[in-house]
Parts: C-alpha cells; sequence; structure tokens
C-alpha cells in the first residue's frame, strides 16, 4: 500500500498556507484560502457575510459581494466535500452568515513580529528567484486587486466606480459569452454540471434567477453570438471533426442551419466562433480548406442561409485565419492569421457594404499570440483579445497598433464580449489550474500536490539523482524551464528569455544537461539545451519549421526530437555535441524514448493515438499499446509507463496509469486518478514514485464581468 492517504482528518496549514486531508494537498485559491482561514479560526462563532466582504476585498474594489462570497463558499465546501443541505464543515446562517462546526486542525505559528514576511507570501515567493513581491503577488491572484486600486486612485477626471464580479459560479466549465443588444442579458456555452454535454444558455444580469437553456440535442453547442436586432443567437454545432453553423429564437425554439458539413482542423474548433454584420445581414465564421495543411478563408453566409461565399482578405499565405469580427460601424474586418504552429497576428482592412476587402490589410499586433477570442469595442476604436499563452486579455488600438494588458480581468482569461453600450467587458476566467502531482508507482492512492502553484506546471521529468525538471510560468515571465530538488524545494527557472513558451524539459543520462523546446515568434519550435545549472542555452535545430519534443539517446550522443520537415510529424536526431539533423522514421512519428538497452525506439504519431516499436537500426515498426493520452509514456527497465482514459472510446473523466511489462507483454493498471487533463510522466530512478501534471475534474471556469470598462 502506498504512504499516500486519499481521505482523512483535515488540516489548515497556515505556515505553508495549504488545505491537506491527511497527507494529500487540497487545492485553493487565494481568496477561498482566506475565507476557510477565517472560518476555521473562529469555529463555532457567526462569521457575518459583511465581515467576509471586509477582508476579502480591499475598501476602493466594488464587486457583486453577495455573488462573490456564494461563488467563495461553494468552493470551499467542494474542497471539504461538504454539503449545503447536509453540512459537516460550514453551516448556512440564513440572512447572516456562516458558521464552521466540523472538525479541522489548523496549523499556525505564534504571533509575528515586526518586520516579519506575511506568511502566505513568504509561502510563494522564491527566495533565489528575482521575482518582484509585486509579481509573487500576482501569482497569488491579488495583482488584480492592486491595479483596480491604482486605477481608481490616479488623477484622472471623475469616473463611474470599476467593478469586477463573476456572473456565473457553477460546476462544470462556462466559456463563451455574448451580450444582448439591450445589455441586460448574456448568452453563454455550459458543460452541465458532470460536464456531460456542451448547451446554450441564457441569462440576465443582475438576476438571481436561473439561466435557461436553449439547446438539448447531442452534439457540442457552443460560441453562441446575439444577433444585432436581439431576436436571434447564432451558434456552432459540433459533432467529430464536423461542425455546422445554426441560428435559434433568442427566445428559444428550434435551430436551423445555414450552413452545415464545414470542416475544422485539429485542435482549432476554438477558431471557428461565428459573428456578425452590424446590419444582422451576414455571419461570419472561418471554413477549412485543407485540414491537414490548416489553411483556411473567412465563410460569409447570409443569416436567411440563401447565399454562402468566401473571401481571403491576406495575411500570411500558409496561414489560417480566425476570429473575423466586423466593426460596430461597419467600415472595418479585424482577423487573426495564423501560422500552422499557433502563432496570430491581428489584422485590419477597411471594407464595402458588401464586406469585400478594399485595399491591402494591415497588421496591428506582432506578438504572435495563441487565439482565444476576440472582439471590437463599442467605439470601433480598438478590439480586445485573448491570448492563451500569456493567459490575459489585451487591447490594441486600431490606429497606431498600441498594446496594453487589461490588467484588472487577471490572470487565465481568454474569450471576451463587449457589450452594446461598451461599458461591460466580459470573458471567461479558466479556473483549470495546472498542477504537478506526485504518486506511488505501485499503489492505487490519489496523487499528491508537489511543488505546485496557482498557476501552469507541466512536463515534469526526473533526473537520475532525482532532482525535477518541469515548465511553468509561476513568476509571470511567460512559461520557463525550473528546477528543484527531489524534494520539491528551491525552484529555479533557468530559461528566461528564450522565447514565447518554453517546455518538454528532459534530462540528460549524466544529469548535467537538460534539453528543451522553445517557441519562437513565429510559432515556430526549435530544440535546446541548457546546463542544469543554468548558463546560455545552445541552440540544436536551426530549420524554419518545427522541431520539438526532444529525448535523449542512452548514451547521451543524440537528441531526438519531432519534426515537420516533410509536412508531417517525423523522428529525427541530432548529435548533442552538435551537427546536422538526421531523419529516423519516415510513417510518422512524435514522442519518442530509447528502450533501456538502446535497441528499440518507442513513439507515437500523434498527440493522442497508439504507442509503436521498432529498432533503432531501422526496419518494421509494430503497435504495442491500442491508446495513450497525451504522449504521456516513460520507458524503463521495468516496462513502459503510460496513462490512458479507462475506456478511450467514450472518454469520461478520470485516467490510469498502467505499466506494460515489456517481457511478457501484459499490462497492469497502477492507479485511476481524478483529472479531466495530463501533461508529462515521469518515473524515479529507484521505479518507487511517478509524477504527472494534471487538473482536476473539480476544477471549472466561470464568465466575469467588468462593468464601467473604459
Amino acid at each position: 500500500m502506498s504512504g499516500f492517504e486519499s481521505r482523512g482528518q483535515f488540516h489548515l496549514d497556515l505556515i505553508r498556507y495549504q488545505l491537506r486531508e491527511g497527507s494529500r494537498a487540497v487545492r485553493l485559491e487565494r481568496q477561498p484560502m482566506e475565507l476557510l482561514s477565517m472560518l476555521a479560526r473562529r469555529k463555532g462563532e457567526l462569521v457575518t457575510r459583511e465581515e467576509i466582504a471586509k477582508a476579502l476585498w480591499p475598501r476602493d474594489v466594488h464587486v457583486d459581494f453577495d455573488q462573490s462570497i456564494n461563488r467563495i463558499v461553494r468552493k470551499v465546501r467542494v474542497a471539504l466535500r461538504d454539503d449545503s443541505d447536509v453540512p459537516r464543515f460550514v453551516e448556512t446562517v440564513v440572512g447572516k452568515g456562516y458558521r464552521f462546526i466540523g472538525p479541522i486542525e489548523v496549523i499556525e505559528r505564534s504571533p509575528a513580529r515586526p518586520g516579519d514576511i506575511e506568511p502566505q507570501l513568504a509561502a510563494t515567493t522564491n527566495p533565489r528567484s528575482k521575482v518582484s513581491k509585486i509579481a509573487a503577488g500576482f501569482a497569488l491572484g491579488v495583482a488584480p486587486m492592486l491595479v483596480i486600486g491604482v486605477w481608481l486612485t490616479r488623477d484622472s477626471p471623475p469616473a463611474r466606480a470599476l467593478t469586477i464580479s463573476p456572473i456565473t459560479a457553477f460546476l462544470g466549465d462556462e466559456w463563451y459569452t455574448s451580450f444582448a443588444p439591450d445589455d441586460r442579458r448574456f448568452s453563454f456555452a455550459w458543460s452541465g454540471e458532470t460536464r456531460g454535454n456542451w448547451d446554450i444558455y441564457v441569462k440576465e444580469l443582475d438576476s438571481m434567477s436561473p439561466p435557461r437553456r436553449l439547446t438539448d440535442e447531442p452534439g457540442i453547442d457552443t460560441m453562441p453570438s446575439w444577433s444585432p436586432d436581439g431576436r436571434a443567437i447564432a451558434f456552432v454545432h459540433q459533432r467529430a471533426e464536423k461542425f455546422a453553423l445554426r441560428i435559434m429564437p433568442a427566445s428559444g425554439g428550434p435551430a436551423r442551419e445555414v450552413a452545415s458539413d464545414l470542416t475544422a482542423a485539429p485542435d482549432q474548433q476554438v477558431y471557428h466562433a461565428p459573428s456578425w454584420s452590424p446590419d444582422g445581414q451576414w455571419i461570419l465564421s472561418v471554413d477549412v480548406i485543407n485540414r491537414d495543411e490548416a489553411t483556411s478563408r473567412i465563410l460569409v453566409v447570409a443569416s436567411n442561409g440563401t447565399v454562402r461565399r468566401h473571401l481571403e482578405p491576406g495575411g500570411d499565405p500558409a496561414a489560417f485565419y480566425a476570429y473575423p469580427i466586423v466593426a460596430p460601424d461597419g467600415t472595418t474586418l479585424a482577423y487573426d492569421s495564423c501560422t500552422a504552429a499557433g502563432a496570430c497576428t491581428t489584422y485590419v482592412v477597411p471594407i464595402g457594404r458588401d464586406l469585400q476587402p478594399i485595399g491591402r490589410p494591415r497588421a496591428i499586433t506582432r506578438d504572435g499570440h495563441l487565439a482565444r477570442g476576440m472582439v471590437w469595442t463599442a467605439d470601433s476604436t480598438a478590439v480586445v483579445y485573448g491570448d492563451g499563452l500569456r493567459r490575459g486579455l489585451f487591447r490594441v488600438r486600431v490606429a497606431d497598433g498600441s498594446l496594453e494588458r487589461i490588467e484588472v480581468a487577471g490572470p487565465s482569461t481568454m474569450f471576451p464580449a463587449v457589450s452594446r453600450s461598451g461599458d461591460r467587458l466580459a470573458y471567461t476566467r479558466i479556473g483549470r489550474d495546472w498542477n504537478l502531482w506526485k504518486m506511488s508507482a505501485g499503489g492505487t492512492s490519489a496523487p499528491e500536490d508537489f511543488l505546485s502553484s496557482t498557476l501552469f506546471d507541466t512536463d515534469p521529468a526526473f533526473a537520475s539523482d532525482g532532482r525535477i525538471a518541469f515548465a511553468s510560468d509561476r513568476d509571470g515571465n511567460g512559461r520557463q524551464i525550473w528546477v528543484a530538488d527531489r524534494d520539491g524545494t528551491r525552484p529555479v527557472a533557468l530559461t528566461p528569455g528564450t522565447g514565447r513558451v518554453q517546455g518538454s524539459p528532459q534530462w540528460s543520462p549524466d544529469g548535467r544537461w537538460i534539453a528543451y523546446d522553445s517557441q519562437e515568434p513565429n510559432g515556430q519550435r526549435a530544440v535546446y539545451v541548457v546546463g542544469a545549472l543554468g548558463g546560455a542555452p545552445r541552440r540544436m535545430t536551426t530549420h524554419p519549421w518545427s522541431e520539438h519534443r526532444p529525448s535523449w539517446s542512452r548514451d547521451g550522443a543524440w537528441i531526438y526530437f519531432t519534426s515537420t520537415k516533410t509536412g508531417r510529424a517525423e523522428i529525427w536526431r541530432v548529435p548533442s555535441a552538435g551537427g546536422e539533423g538526421v531523419q529516423v522514421t519516415s510513417a510518422g512519428g512524435y514522442e519518442v524514448r530509447e528502450s533501456a538497452d538502446s535497441r528499440t525506439l518507442f513513439y507515437m504519431k500523434g498527440m493522442h493515438g497508439s504507442l509503436f516499436e521498432r529498432s533503432v537500426a531501422g526496419g518494421p515498426e509494430r503497435q504495442v499499446v491500442e491508446a495513450i493520452f497525451r504522449s504521456n509514456f516513460e520507458v524503463t527497465k521495468k516496462g513502459i509507463y503510460y496513462t490512458t482514459r479507462p475506456d478511450p472510446a467514450q472518454s469520461p473523466d478520470g485516467l490510469e496509469l498502467r505499466l506494460l511489462d515489456l517481457s511478457t507483454r501484459r499490462t497492469t493498471v497502477l492507479n485511476r486518478f481524478d483529472a479531466i487533463e495530463s501533461i508529462g510522466v515521469s518515473v524515479s530512478a529507484d521505479g518507487r514514485t511517478v509524477i504527472t501534471s494534471g487538473v482536476r475534474t473539480s476544477s471549472s471556469s466561470d464568465l466575469w464581468l467588468i462593468q464601467n470598462f473604459r
């Protein structure tokens, strides 16, 4: 049996700023953690809603306190597995507040002396990093509050107070909002409490009434867009790789298809959000021309479905388009033009009444962002977009391309929507916090949070001496490669300033070097090597195509990697001392490892799918594992560790850790754990511990609103 406990006594450790159940860390965001600390310290006492509001928000911040407190209490109850109807921990005192009634051990230090560091900041600030206290505060989620205070107190003409509040707080995920023209209602897509199916809903702002469900048939319904006259909602209906544009009455009723049998490139369905022309006559989206090459055109469909045509306004000729939107004044089309690697540039071009471009498009961004929604401001002077790499919202002025981050929205925000009046900005706040997890290689216990932060932690890799490399954006400077001691202490960033985003770290056999991939401004990836103690990274691949996912040969002489030079993913390798790359596979290859005896290569042909083997010297390949999730596998002397869905055909929530014994070809299920996503699997040299990363099924994404946006 593993030493990790799956259930037990709750411990609130205020020194480490952590909630644990037994020895398992329970993830809580900053405000739920603050509330739990407040309640537990005053166990048995009534804590009023007014006291909670004063404790959780600065005086100069104005939010919808009722909805915000309800949402935070709900997250505390989820962490404690509590039931509001039959409470074991948090009891509601109707009309007053809450009382903590359950068993919990509170661990806190003696009263702090003047000059002591605040416990929660000390627990998250790395003394070996150059990160400022403001950056550490941002990692805790408090920077948006600091920015609001500056925004409201700087010298400027009197203005209405800017307020931020959640407008949904359901279990599951709520994405893709759109305002009705009256600014009182909004539509959105919700996965349902159990994530059973995505459907379209409508809800009123400033109302406690439940949302109204508009779609309920099989398939995925997302990306709603309200018509300018308020009578209809366009949305995307998706099944497998095909999708259709549909329109339904905003009041509910049967939907009709205006464009069917459209194709989305792999992992690019998010780029096909529909938008309306200001006169309501046309709907714009994206239609893929060549799915393998990810090339596309802007699709224009008459709202009555009678006319269908395409626009090709320009941009990178090898790119695909995303988020075509017409300015509210009807004079300009904005859109993203993206490389196959997902690096996007925003263009604008004047258009006529028929939406046809007039003249040449003009680029207004050069940041290579990962497009996650785009919308015009109400005055047609700027566009607001989400960047999946920097995990935030940005506003760019059309006139001069000046760019600013909308700091008040906070981290992990995307898919913006602006109201007709222009003073409300809604967006999705992604609640999927990626964390590193540790578990026993031979046990069945739940994974334990390990080396986690409030931001993005993935791609763990063990060195032979137990040190751990991983990718993280915990310091607010983009995703970098970090190294920590075997017990998770002393994390240090090794790669600041290399590229847009770094990932896929792999140790050399002697533990002196780390190979990793870095994404260039144009979206292409290259393989680098950096010393395990730091220093200048050394670029190993220099070609103008994506080369990524490195791994070492067992003798350290070669670095394998995935390359798209031939037009599809294949395995190549390059001498670790430097030199030209050599192609290894010719029938497809992605993510490779050498066997422990250096005789066999194990590789996949995509992020998900089967695992194959063939001799290092060449020869035929054969399938050894039917389905692996996100290319999560590790080859050891004992066999191949990998993760997969319990039933790959149905893809339910949850994952299994399995071991394929290469001597007997028998597979053993080692562990089942609660996760909706996972990236990376690594096994310690002694074979006793497995580290992976993932997002728990209890995580959720909600919709938030900035009022008096300007």
